[in-house]
């Protein structure tokens, strides 16, 4: 499962642990924020969209919801993910999904200059 945390703290739903932006969830964390559903709070992020899931394979999401998910992620395991899942459609790829993935995992691995931070300083 794909869960969207559009916020911008991390979010705890039972035992699975959102960081903001894109996170892919195994079978057992599915699980667990599923049952975690049922809170008040974690319901209330979900009704205001701060918290967006989707059950659907990330092949199967129109363009624009897929590029907003691209843009938005920064594990690179996802990502790599994403791009396989992609390549493996065959004749119905997305080239422009593909190259904003190619381009996020660039922009993840070669920083620009003047975004690297120096803890030294």
């Amino acid at each position: 499962m794909i869960v969207h945390n559009k916020g911008k703290y991390i979010r705890h739903f039972g035992t699975v642990r959102l960081i903001p932006g894109t996170n892919r969830l195994n079978t057992e964390d599915t699980k667990a924020f599923k049952i975690s559903l049922s809170n008040k709070l974690n319901k209330s992020l979900v009704d205001s969209r701060e918290i967006y899931f989707e059950e659907r394979k990330f092949t199967n999401l129109n363009a624009p919801d897929a590029l907003e998910l691209i843009r938005d992620t920064y594990d690179l395991s996802v990502l790599n993910q994403f791009l396989k899942d992609e390549e493996a459609k065959g004749t119905k790829k997305r080239s422009t999904i593909i190259e904003t993935i190619n381009a996020q995992i660039d922009a993840i691995k070669n920083p620009d200059n003047d975004k690297i931070v120096d803890p030294n300083e």
